[in-house]
């Protein structure tokens, strides 16, 4: 018996080794001739593939349309969600491209991004204490980390998980790299060191907040829904007595981009440290929430914001004993 359960569960690592080495090695494929293309030719072959991808990829579509219902169902229709949907997925695949192509676009940094304005930024850097700078998977994250490291001349750092793939998360850090910015990868033992030295030496810190991950979290209302949101944004402002400013970047519609934020946050003083913090990351969440509201084809759909529960609605929500007698 033993050795049929030992069997199985070889044959699955091999799958999964092998699964993720063709990822891995199409990824790699994938960067490397969109590199040799035009951007203009790759950002057109990204839509066709966009399109493809939301009729091919059926579970990520869909998660994405579940995840719809939920954040919109009363407001929009399923042919509005659809089309959300799909655009979500054609957005990924132009990022994916403009990934890929980040020396060629180098030179014009300031013709293809468009900042709202620098002053709000440099005047919470003014205190010498550091900036957190939050946002979501919206937008190119990647290019507005980039921009200002690049060609704000701003000293960034990104808090990073790791990719489920080392060759893929170091080919990651690389493109970051090239463009100034650095990757603090969470859970790496020199974080807390790299956190209090860019804290000290008065540079930005990106945080992303918007996804359900096994980090240090609190269930705050998302789309009317509670979901479970990492605190450590919070968490750092209040330890570090560091400015937030919550800020994104977004798609525009002749192809170029533009920053926006709004800050400092107040942040608030009750004096309970835990609900400072709840409270706190509740106001992250909702100007998220709202900057999606305004573009919600430039979120990731497909990601299971909503996965876990909070104690109270899982207890509330489990079967009870089943009565002597009762029939199934």
């Amino acid at each position: 018996m033993a050795r049929r359960r030992f069997l199985p569960r070889r044959l699955r690592r091999a799958i999964k080794r092998g699964r993720n080495e063709l990822i891995f090695l199409g990824f790699r494929g994938v960067l490397g001739a969109l590199r040799l293309l035009p951007i203009r030719v790759g950002m057109a072959l990204g839509r066709v593939a966009g399109n493809l991808a939301y009729y091919l990829l059926w579970p990520e579509r869909a998660k994405a349309l579940r995840h719809l219902e939920i954040a919109f169902g009363g407001e929009k229709t399923p042919s509005e969600r659809r089309r959300i949907a799909r655009r979500s997925f054609v957005h990924l695949a132009l990022n994916f491209v403009e990934l890929a192509n980040f020396r060629k676009m180098w030179d014009r940094l300031d013709t293809y991004v468009e900042l709202q304005d620098r002053a709000g930024i440099d005047r919470c850097l003014e205190g010498g204490k550091g900036l957190i700078w939050v946002t979501g998977h919206l937008g190119n994250w990647e290019i507005l980390a980039s921009y200002f490291a690049r060609y704000q001349h701003y000293k960034v750092n990104a808090i990073s998980r790791h990719a489920y793939d080392r060759r893929m998360q170091e080919i990651l850090v690389g493109i970051r790299a090239e463009n100034g910015v650095r990757t603090v990868e969470r859970g790496d033992a020199r974080s807390i060191r790299d956190l209090i030295r860019a804290f000290r030496q008065n540079e930005v810190l990106a945080m992303l907040i918007d996804q359900d991950t096994k980090v240090q979290s609190v269930f705050v209302d998302f789309f009317g829904k509670p979901a479970n949101t990492p605190v450590a944004a919070a968490s750092l402002a209040y330890r570090m007595d560091a400015p937030v400013i919550v800020g994104f970047i977004e798609r525009l519609p002749d192809g170029r981009h533009r920053i926006i934020y709004s800050g400092p946050v107040e942040l608030p003083q009750t004096g309970d440290p835990e609900a400072d913090q709840r409270l706190a990351t509740a106001e992250f969440t909702r100007r998220i929430e709202a900057q999606i509201r305004r573009v919600p084809e430039q979120w990731v759909w497909m990601h299971r914001r909503w996965r876990r529960r909070p104690p109270d609605e899982a207890q509330s929500a489990a079967p009870g004993p089943r009565a002597v007698g009762a029939t199934r």
